[in-house]
């Protein structure tokens, strides 16, 4: 394969993302090998890092058939810098979007906002008491565990309505 062809087909998988997101964490990737199993990408932080390695699953929605992803950090000494709520949220709808019926996303999901996050509770913008009962019925353990998974800490989820 050539290194050229799978970059160009790598960016394309997650361009379905965000344009910040894809900006700010895609964007830049460089391959340092690719033969037919593996693939060797690298990164410039580790927060770069996790959110390739958050979002590598989605190769399988592309029908982009690889076996292993290697992900490595040839920056050192680079300052870290948390995910603030927004990115939060972009990733976690990246996720969600890939893993649900689109009409299901777009009823659901794709309008939340996030008021609020702090160490205990992310507090979720909803636009109607619907979406709000099904924010909290429905959807909350799914909330629950993919901004865990992102956010790497348990928080309460709770929906409020503006």
């Amino acid at each position: 394969m050539e290194i050229e062809k799978v970059l160009a087909s790598i960016k394309s998988c997650f361009f379905c993302a965000e344009e910040m997101l894809y900006k700010k964490w895609i964007d830049n990737l460089e391959i340092k090998s690719v033969d037919e199993d593996n693939i060797v990408l690298i990164t410039y932080s580790k927060k770069q890092k996790e959110v390739i390695e958050m979002l590598k699953y989605m190769f399988e929605w592309y029908n982009f058939k690889i076996s292993k992803i290697e992900v490595i950090e040839e920056s050192i000494g680079e300052e870290e810098i948390d995910f603030d709520k927004d990115e939060v949220l972009l990733i976690v709808k990246s996720m969600l979007k890939n893993e649900m019926e689109s009409i299901v996303y777009n009823t659901w999901i794709k309008n939340l906002e996030i008021d609020s996050m702090d160490e205990e509770k992310i507090i979720l913008i909803v636009y109607s008491d619907k979406q709000k009962d099904v924010i909290e019925k429905r959807f909350n353990d799914l909330l629950f565990y993919t901004f865990k998974y992102v956010t790497k800490k348990e928080k309460k989820i709770e929906a409020i309505l503006k």
